[in-house]
């Protein structure tokens, strides 16, 4: 692990702002700023060679997700994004690029606020060892619903079963949702249909993923993913609609209201982390003409 205040040099920087930031580096006379400006600059690189324009905030997440691997301190990741933040910043002053594409890239606030989205293969593993409709329904409403495990522990199998194979999630009087407001998700078809039948199934059980240690539904996903030998939160699913939304070119409003989020900051930051495998996967969403996701 890096020690905090070091920062790697990687690859040469762009030539298109080697000669812009030559000034910079004379006038600041800052070794640090300089550090991170080569850094900043040979991570955008190796995704998109010299076109400066073919830089988005997903090519940065993914650069981002590539010094979470190598174990880098929060603070030193925290470095690259100002830095590159001001680097860009001076770039579209020069006409060189449109728009700052770390401009709407946070911080982190530490480990614990980096999310960890599952891969297609995992997803399998998952839903293999998911004999039961109830495990089976529990994790996809988590993955492609986006819900939380309050938000599925309080689901009501008579009141939020739509048509269109969309299900709701109220806004209840013990804060289910942390917006306070309700949302409408949707789940594949087929997927839809066994938490139908599953429902039809509990004899009439109002809340049938509900348990009175307020805990069932985080407890029953650890056992189902020591069976498939996942290493991941039942949280981290829904960080994974959020990413896959994303990678689907969803647009950001959509992805907010989808989410439950009262501003598209919350989503970006904390659930939208493109790792390397998840950004090699590509996803297909339709959005229909009221906003409705339909996988």
């Amino acid at each position: 692990m890096s020690r905090k205040g070091q920062v790697p040099i990687g690859p040469p920087t762009m030539k298109t702002l080697k000669e812009l930031l030559k000034s910079s580096f004379n006038k600041l006379n800052s070794k640090s700023y300089v550090k991170n400006c080569k850094w900043a600059l040979s991570l955008c690189q190796s995704e998109c060679g010299d076109q400066l324009d073919l830089i988005t905030p997903i090519e940065i997440k993914y650069a981002m997700s590539r010094m979470v691997d190598r174990d880098l301190l929060p603070s030193s990741i925290n470095a690259w994004i100002s830095t590159s933040r001001a680097v860009f910043e001076e770039a579209k002053m020069h006409g060189l690029i449109q728009d700052n594409p770390f401009k709407l890239i946070k911080g982190l606030k530490g480990g614990d606020s980096i999310p960890s989205p599952i891969i297609r293969q995992q997803e399998q593993d998952l839903l293999q060892v998911c004999k039961r409709e109830h495990d089976r329904c529990l994790v996809v409403m988590a993955l492609y619903g986006g819900m939380r495990a309050k938000e599925i522990s309080n689901f009501n199998a008579a009141e939020d079963i739509m048509g269109n194979n969309n299900i709701i999630v109220r806004s209840r009087n013990d804060g289910a949702t942390k917006s306070g407001r309700s949302r409408v998700v949707s789940l594949p078809g087929d997927h839809h249909q066994i938490l139908v039948k599953y429902c039809s199934h509990t004899r009439g059980k109002k809340y049938p993923f509900y348990n009175r240690s307020g805990h069932g539904v985080s407890m029953r996903f650890s056992q189902i993913k020591q069976k498939a030998g996942v290493n991941c939160k039942c949280h981290d699913l829904r960080s994974t609609c959020a990413t896959r939304l994303v990678l689907a070119g969803v647009a950001k409003w959509v992805t907010q209201l989808y989410m439950g989020h009262s501003t598209y900051d919350t989503t970006d930051r904390y659930y939208t982390f493109i790792t390397g495998l998840i950004r090699a996967e590509k996803w297909t969403v339709n959005v229909t003409d009221t906003g409705y996701i339909e996988w």
